[in-house]
């Protein structure tokens, strides 16, 4: 059967027709490999010095891209974290002059030509608003091995690796895009971040007395960098050093000139002292066999390292551009997100850039605010003058001097940390802080940079163990658990677990330590399991560490005695939520008359809830997950939790109800993300009136988001909790039409996996119930619905009888919308009994009617089966026309089973013109919507027409294989095919067996079959 057909619980229904499956050898295209229809092989991006794409042995350079904005997108998607971006970065980036609906628009027009070039459709996904480049584990990039590897030799601090590292950096970022503003920071940091290794590349020469490759590294630097007064004054001792005093002076002078060229300033004083010192002979005149590498003549104080540190260079990169902007960079975070560590390896970076020296001061301990300034000058082995304050000896003392102070911790004696800060910066010209917090400094200049999470791996299963060690996460965990158990190794048989715990902790570096700590008492899978209580299980820290560090709760109790009365009590109603929530959900759950977004703010500010904007420009805030377990243990000790719980309830129940009928109207692609970003609080309503056996408003929310399960792609989901439900509850205990309403709920989605047994069961109930309550809205859509069962059943004439008898009763109650959905369905089967002419008349008449009350999603599926039919016609232009508007629509409304049909109808189009290289892509492209959507009748679709490209080219195994696998899904499904699909079915076998001799042909058949 090509036929697949859309129910609708408050409607009549209306199906989609899909192009019949034909394919003969002769073709305009010679005979090529099989297409590949998921696998897509590692991929490398070389984005410094050019841009060139690599896929498997394919590789696509910048001249080749014929949408200069198709280009940028994969760019852009390059460059970023995870390869990810927002649907709503991505237009801001490409797009931020052009109103929404037409940047909307292009970004859909970008993303399909990049597609199209790079010519695997798995390339570039856009799934819930987010667009992601390459399946993750399977993309390497330049600038991404650039920034490892820099890391890694800092670590290893050999000259071997410098040198690796450098020869990595081919050129600058993306050299043909200079006016690109969206590249401008990244490039400015990765040039600096060469800069640094050649600057100390150099101090390890010199420490090996290796005075030739310690010229050759600066000059390096220069030709980058003309104005660096670093590498001129290490150019200077050098020189100096070996007896070249001319040349010494020289460089001064070039100095000078390239100051006053470039920023319009003179040299450092210290720079100064330098050439004179030189100018007057006090500089050694040869190098010392025990020569120093050239650093600050303060030093630094930072701890040296007893754990690896994994991964954060792009964090570590951002940091110290940061820090090029400003004399204040505040790191913000939760307890546990590795604040501390991180400041002190992106210190520990520029320790040779300061003159005077790197400082880290730990304010942990410091409870009284008054103490700040003398913490401070303690750890400076600054000496208070007795006449005069703290702060002002730290005046004093750091009035000339070029250092870079740490101030740790900083949360709990914020305003001590503000004002002093704010009185050294403006006192101290060449110093700068690095604080990092749970909260903001809030002095005027202050930079704030929110550490994120570690880099996850996704949820579905990786391309290989190895993929997994691409995440920060994952690889902090392996080597944490490697210093319990030198053994450890990920496996087939922990790799999941791995993956899992690193998600369910959210990435947090504090959570993974722990949980990597148990490993040799406990497994992979067995931390994993245990992860739903994470505060009991992950307390087995290092005893030396600080007590907050030592167990999660420990990091999680530090904010939380921070918090006031009032922080603290909306802090635990918030843990009710799941996934997020909007400032009105926070105030539905507030206390009265209480200002819940001051309240929410501070939260904010203190790093407990974390504010990230969404695609409608809407704040929403969630808690990393163990922060909300532990806010959730608060709240279990509230006498109201209850009450709270169902208030929760009732918030998202009413949602759903205002978002039902909106969900086939003009808005519908608006409330779909609304519903999406709500998803886990609907869930956990749904879960909690199961618990407490409050059946009807289960039913009532569940039948009322049954199409948003079914379009985003969650059927296996939506069943199970309306099976749950159905079983459960007792249809005396609630009213007779929610009852019915749950009952087409449930049928809907069983049709859509193919279940039509159940589908008709319940359709079947639904028809008796209304024709005995008198409700002629209710048969005229469950007629309707009801039809379609018995259509894929192949029994035609009693599908027509009801779809007539539908028809006819919306018209007697005026709901024109039943009547178009009638006369589709009438004109699918028409199409079936090849009566082109009556199928054609009667999708046009519907299509009418649904422009007419601007039913989008029926457009979509009229205009799908109008291009069915011109495709059976041979009027491929007006094919074409039709499903390109059907896909814009669909796209726009997230609707993935529609773009799954039009992009087979395009499919269709072009293989019957013989265009069968983009007939292979669009196959492609629908057949994994179709795998997206579970639906078997359009899995086997896809299937069938790749087996006809394949008969086309003259593929004889490929057309056999596939035309089993297809045939085995039919029977799984217990599809009826149609009779042109059964002949569309018979040509392809016909021409893969003739291709390939009868035992060939039955080999293949039984490996397609298997």
């Amino acid at each position: 059967m090509r036929a697949s057909s859309v129910p609708q619980t408050d409607e009549t229904t209306i199906g989609t027709r899909t192009a019949p499956v034909h394919g003969d050898p002769a073709t305009a295209e010679p005979a090529g490999g099989q297409e590949k229809l998921l696998a897509v092989s590692v991929a490398r991006i070389e984005l410094l010095g050019r841009f060139r794409v690599e896929i498997g042995s394919r590789s696509v350079d910048d001249g080749e891209w014929r949408l200069k904005r198709a280009a940028l997108l994969v760019k852009l998607l390059a460059l970023a974290p995870h390869h990810s971006l927002h649907r709503e970065q991505a237009i801001d980036a490409l797009w931020p002059e052009l109103a929404p609906e037409a940047a909307r628009n292009n970004l859909h027009q970008a993303l399909h030509l990049a597609r199209r070039i790079l010519a695997v459709p798995e390339v570039l996904r856009l799934r819930k608003d987010q667009i992601t480049l390459l399946p993750a584990g399977r993309i390497w990039t330049d600038v991404e091995a650039f920034e490892a590897a820099a890391a890694s030799a800092r670590q290893l601090q050999s000259v071997a690796a410098y040198r690796s590292a450098l020869g990595l950096y081919r050129g600058d970022l993306l050299p043909s895009d200079l006016y690109e503003e969206n590249f401008e920071a990244r490039r400015t940091a990765l040039r600096e971040l060469k800069i640094s290794l050649l600057l100390e590349l150099g101090a390890l020469h010199e420490g090996a007395v290796q005075p030739a490759a310690v010229e050759d590294a600066l000059r390096q630097v220069l030709e980058i960098e003309p104005a660096c007064e670093d590498a001129h004054v290490r150019l200077m001792r050098l020189y100096a050093r070996a007896g070249r005093r001319q040349q010494a002076l020289r460089q001064y002078e070039q100095l000078r000139a390239a100051l006053r060229d470039e920023v319009d300033t003179e040299p450092a004083a210290g720079t100064l002292q330098l050439y004179r010192d030189i100018l007057a002979g006090d500089v050694p005149a040869t190098i010392s066999s025990e020569a120093e590498i050239p650093g600050p003549a303060g030093g630094h104080n930072l701890p040296a390292a007893l754990t690896s540190f994994v991964g954060r260079a792009s964090e570590i990169a951002e940091v110290r551009r940061l820090q090029g902007e400003s004399r204040l960079v505040t790191l913000l975070g939760p307890g546990g997100a590795g604040k501390t560590r991180l400041a002190v390896e992106a210190a520990r970076t520029v320790v040779d850039r300061y003159r005077d020296g790197v400082y880290l001061v730990e304010l942990a301990s410091t409870a009284d605010e008054r103490l700040v300034p003398e913490t401070v000058a303690a750890a400076l082995g600054i000496v208070e003058h007795s006449d005069r304050s703290a702060s002002a000896s730290l005046v004093e003392a750091l009035a000339g001097r070029h250092r870079l102070l740490i101030l740790d911790n900083c949360e709990h004696v914020i305003g001590a940390c503000a004002e002093l800060a704010h009185d050294l910066l403006r006192a101290c010209p060449e110093l700068r802080i690095l604080a990092t917090s749970r909260e903001a400094l809030g002095t005027p200049g202050e930079v704030t940079a929110i550490l994120p999470s570690l880099s996850l791996p996704p949820q579905h299963p990786p391309a290989s163990v190895e993929s997994l060690l691409e995440f920060d996460s994952v690889r902090l965990f392996v080597e944490r658990a490697r210093n319990r158990q030198q053994s450890f190794a990920l496996t087939l048989e922990n790799y999941l677990s791995v993956a899992r715990i690193c998600r369910q902790v959210e990435g947090m570096p504090l959570a993974i330590e722990l949980a990597a700590a148990r490993i040799g008492a406990l497994s992979a899978g067995q931390i994993a399991a245990r992860l739903d209580d994470a505060l009991s299980l992950l307390t087995a820290g290092s005893r030396t560490a600080e007590p907050r560090h030592q167990t999660l709760r420990g990091a999680i109790d530090w904010s939380y005695e921070l918090l006031d009365g009032v922080e603290r009590a909306l802090f635990a109603r918030l843990a009710v939520f799941v996934g997020g929530w909007t400032l009105p959900a926070a105030e539905a759950l507030g206390e009265r008359d209480q200002d819940v977004l001051d309240v929410l703010s501070r939260l904010v500010d203190k790093s407990l809830v974390a504010a990230q904007r969404s695609s409608d420009d809407e704040i929403r805030y969630r808690m990393l997950e163990p922060i909300r377990q532990y806010a959730l243990e608060r709240l279990e000790q509230c006498s109201d939790v209850d009450d709270i719980r169902r208030r929760h309830a009732a918030l998202f129940l009413a949602l759903a109800e205002e978002a039902e009928p909106q969900l086939i109207k003009a808005d519908q692609a608006a409330w779909m993300e609304r519903l999406e970003a709500e998803h886990d609080n609907l869930r956990a309503a749904l879960q909690w009136c199961l618990h407490t056996d409050r059946d009807e408003t289960a039913i009532r929310l569940a039948a009322s988001i049954w199409r948003f399960w079914y379009t985003r792609g969650h059927l296996h989901e939506a069943r199970g909790w309306l099976r749950r439900l159905l079983a459960q509850t007792d249809p005396t205990n609630i009213q007779p039409e929610l009852w019915v309403k749950g009952l087409g709920a449930a049928a809907a989605l069983a049709f859509y996996q193919s279940d039509f047994q159940e589908a008709g069961k319940y359709w079947e109930q639904c028809v008796a119930a209304s024709r005995a309550r008198g409700d002629k809205r209710g048969l005229g859509r469950y007629l309707g619905n009801l039809g379609l069962v018995l259509k894929e059943r192949g029994e035609y004439d009693q599908a027509v009888a009801l779809y007539e008898e539908s028809r006819i009763i919306n018209a007697e109650i005026g709901n024109i919308r039943g009547v178009s959905s009638a006369l589709g369905n009438l004109g699918i089967i028409a199409l079936d009994r090849q009566e082109y002419d009556r199928a054609r008349a009667l999708q046009e008449e519907s299509l009418a009617i649904k422009r007419s009350v601007e039913d989008d999603g029926g457009v979509i599926t009229s205009l799908n089966n109008l291009a069915a039919i011109f495709v059976e016609l041979g009027e491929y232009q007006r094919a074409q026309e039709l499903s390109r508007e059907a896909l814009v629509l669909a796209r726009r409304l997230g609707l993935k089973r529609s773009m799954f049909v039009a992009q087979l109808n395009l499919g269709f189009s072009a293989l019957h013109q013989g265009r069968l290289q983009e007939a292979a892509g669009l196959f492609g492209e629908s057949l994994t919507l179709a795998r997206a959507t579970g639906e078997a009748v359009g899995i086997r679709q896809g299937l069938a027409a790749f087996a006809a490209l394949a008969a086309a080219r003259g593929q004889g195994e490929p057309a056999a294989l596939l035309s089993a696998a297809a045939d085995a899904v039919r029977s799984a499904g217990s599809i009826v095919l149609s009779p042109s699909d059964r002949a569309a079915h018979e040509h392809t076998v016909t021409i893969a067996r003739k291709l390939l001799g009868d035992s060939v042909f039955d080999a293949s058949s039984d490996e397609g079959r298997r």
